[in-house]
């Protein structure tokens, strides 16, 4: 996927008749912005199309099987965290 794409899918989800849209990735379809995902923004603003975020947002490349959160125990560094 790409923004090229990402807009054509709110253009349609427009047409339909829908009020807003949810992401669950970038619209580059990687795992950080890019400049690439300037035309998506400025579209929904054209658009007057809400952007939501789902909760799993951005699950792509090595995290994409693993769990969203783990539990403090299972994680050091949140340990650490919890400590301070």
């Amino acid at each position: 996927s790409n923004a090229k794409d990402a807009v054509a899918e709110m253009e349609h989800c427009k047409k339909l008749g829908l009020k807003g849209i949810q992401l669950g990735a970038l619209p580059n379809g990687q795992g950080y912005p890019t400049p690439e995902d300037d035309r998506f923004w400025a579209a929904a603003i054209d658009l007057d199309m809400p952007v939501t975020v789902h909760v799993l947002f951005n699950r792509t490349g090595p995290r994409a099987n693993q769990p969203t959160m783990k539990y403090p125990k299972e994680d050091p560094v949140i340990m650490q965290r919890l400590r301070r």
